[in-house]
């Protein structure tokens, strides 16, 4: 019961962070963004045909 009454404040002050980060525009030092760039889908093969 308390690590959730500690968490819930937190994840709220962390998202209100977050927001100020992204729509500030002058902002230049934070974290950069990350997409994932990569392949949407792969097919799986199956380890007996590997």
């Amino acid at each position: 019961m308390f690590t959730v009454l500690f968490a819930i404040p937190r994840t709220v002050g962390w998202l209100a962070h977050m927001q100020e980060l992204l729509n500030d525009k002058d902002q230049k030092i934070s974290r950069p963004r990350q997409w994932y760039t990569g392949a949407d889908e792969r097919n799986y093969i199956p380890v007996e045909k590997r």
